[in-house]
């Protein structure tokens, strides 16, 4: 009996052993699942867009926000033309960021360093490249800073936004990430197009990612083919992701065309706790891209969140302010002819006199 047993303590540990490289067994399962409070076999087991939804709890809790985040693009390849054919480590550059978000106004600045956009010329990190994005609920601005050489204060771009489909485009460029559920070539969060999906399955057994065991949903559609890993213990948040687009497939909602595809991926996330909160921090990302004359590029990185704060207090900071931009920047209004510069957080035409940018969200109001 005493060798009965001790066999059977074996055969347990070797099976833990391998749970964390193939599928997990419906025993081991059923263990793992009661020490850790989850569904059991008496439990119903969640759906593929149960599981999504528990998802978009978690995200639609982060309504408001400031992050932080760095980049190391740590690899980078090319067969455009005018673009570098390969870089690796600290050639390949690096980007560092700040996004403030309150669930309608969105504000990004960031700086980017090395090859930037795959060019041949290499910018160092002192010399870092400037870049803002502001949406305040009403008016788009965008700033570049340096920019042509003629522009020696960096230029501007104002915009109004008609139409909310426009104005959601925007929030998403401005303000979400790969790590907020925004894939590489998608202006939608995922579940979003998960649930306009009909090909959605979820796999018969959980899969070990990293220390934790995580939920397998697999969809098929006109997106294009994702897998992604549900992990119930981090706040249903992704643990992991993959997705495919070939002909046919949106790319920001236009369908891929001749032998055009598209590849990305998140792998290594880890999570943190913040006011109760489980929020992904750390992860690498792959995304690759084949264009219709058959060049490709691929890029490879790992970024990290360096600091999270949630629910602050965004009018006291002037979060949604166009403070960054310098005094002497040249102007560009959409649909406004004439020459415009920034003045003292103004914009001013080739008079002097203040443009009121405020009235930009009122014109051609009946096409909202």
């Amino acid at each position: 009996m005493e060798i009965t047993r001790a066999r059977i303590l074996v055969a347990m540990v070797i099976c833990a052993g391998l749970a964390g490289v193939c599928p997990v067994g419906s025993d081991v399962m059923e263990l793992y699942r009661a020490k850790k409070g989850l569904q059991t076999a008496d439990t119903k087991h969640p759906t593929a867009l149960e599981l999504v939804d528990k998802y978009a709890e978690t995200q639609d809790k982060l309504q408001s926000y400031i992050i932080k985040s760095e980049i190391r693009n740590y690899e980078a390849s090319s067969t455009i033309p005018g673009t570098i054919s390969y870089v690796s480590g600290r050639e390949a550059g690096g980007e560092s960021a700040e996004v403030r978000f309150d669930g309608r106004r969105a504000c990004k600045r960031w700086r980017k360093w090395g090859h930037v956009g795959l060019s041949l010329h290499f910018t160092p990190k002192e010399q870092a490249q400037y870049r803002s994005f502001l949406w305040d609920g009403r008016v788009f601005f965008r700033h570049n800073y340096p920019c042509r050489t003629n522009e020696r204060f960096g230029s501007v771009f104002i915009d109004e936004y008609r139409g909310r489909r426009q104005e959601g485009r925007q929030q998403v460029e401005l303000a979400y990430s790969l790590l907020g559920g925004y894939f590489y070539c998608d202006f939608e969060r995922i579940d979003s197009i998960l649930r306009r999906i009909e090909a959605i399955s979820m796999r018969d057994r959980m899969e070990r990612i990293g220390e934790s065991y995580c939920y397998v949903i697999d969809v098929k559609g006109r997106q294009g083919a994702y897998t992604i890993w549900i992990d119930p213990e981090h706040g249903y948040n992704i643990a992991q992701a993959v997705t495919q687009k070939v002909r046919g497939n949106l790319v920001r909602s236009r369908p891929l065309i001749d032998h055009q595809a598209a590849y990305c991926s998140l792998t290594n996330v880890r999570f943190r706790q913040i006011d109760g909160l489980w929020v992904p921090v750390e992860a690498d990302r792959v995304h690759n891209q084949i264009l219709p004359n058959g060049t490709s590029f691929t890029e490879r990185d790992h970024i990290r969140r360096t600091e999270i704060i949630l629910n602050p207090d965004h009018d006291a900071l002037g979060s949604f302010v166009p403070s960054d931009i310098r005094n002497g920047a040249t102007v560009e209004i959409r649909d406004l002819d004439g020459e415009y510069t920034w003045q003292n957080g103004k914009v001013v035409d080739e008079q002097g006199r203040t443009v009121d940018i405020a009235k930009l969200g009122k014109r051609n109001a009946g096409a909202q």
